[in-house]
This record gives structure tokens, C-alpha cells and sequence, in this order.
């Protein structure tokens, strides 16, 4: 049985319309280099050069979301791709990021509807 799965849910981003634009695209690049890690908010508001509270503004503006689900969304891509070379699941969470194979689990079925392993599969096939 062939199955076709199409996983396309990157973060959007409204940087280019932002005043602060060069901030976030700072926010974001860090983000993207760090996030396998544990990422604080204090963190990504020095990083934008912001209080916690107005970053926390500025980002859902720039990106329509929270830094949290962006980093989630982030963390799910990079899952993604480490699925299709054939990592083992509970070694493709951690590497992305998430605290064991569960919370992959949970978390990419909420997004894509579907589990890690099917997504696995069906890509390898």
C-alpha cells in the first residue's frame, strides 16, 4: 500500500514588514542555530535587544506566532529531515531537540496528523 505524505508546514515569516526587521531576523537565526538546545525567552530578548515583554510582541507580529511554537515548528522540520536518512526515532528527537521520543511523538502527530514512524516509512518507501 503506497502512501503520500506531504509535510510543508514551515514557520511563515513578516519579517521584511517589521520595524525590527534586523532584530528578528537576528531572533531567528539564532534560533535556527540553536534549536536543539534549551532556548530561554530572556535569551532571545537580548539576542533581539529587547524587554521579554515587548520581544514577546514583536516576534508574534514578525512571524504570527510565539517564539516557543516557532521553536517547536523548527524543532519538527528538523526531526523531519533526520527521519528521512534513517535515524532511529528516539535519536532523531533528541537531536532536534525534543526531550525523548514521546514528546516527538505527540507533538508531530498533532502537527502532521500523523506519527513519526508513518512519516518515516513513507518517505523511505
Amino acid at each position: 500500500m503506497a502512501v503520500t505524505v506531504s509535510f510543508d508546514a514551515a514557520p511563515v515569516s513578516r519579517i521584511d514588514s517589521s520595524p525590527h526587521a534586523a532584530r528578528m531576523r537576528a531572533v531567528e537565526a539564532y534560533l535556527r542555530v540553536h534549536s536543539a538546545e534549551a532556548v530561554s525567552l530572556t535569551r532571545l530578548a537580548e539576542v533581539a535587544g529587547l524587554s521579554s515583554f515587548y520581544f514577546i510582541r514583536v516576534f508574534r507580529a514578525a512571524f504570527g506566532v510565539t517564539p516557543h511554537t516557532y521553536l517547536t515548528r523548527l524543532r519538527l522540520e528538523r526531526a523531519r529531515m533526520l527521519l528521512r536518512t534513517a535515524m532511529p526515532i528516539a535519536q532523531a528527537a533528541v537531536a532536534a531537540g525534543f526531550s525523548d521520543q514521546s514528546h516527538l511523538t505527540r507533538l508531530f502527530k498533532r502537527v502532521y496528523g500523523t506519527t513519526p514512524g508513518v512519516y518515516a516509512r513513507a518517505v523511505r518507501s
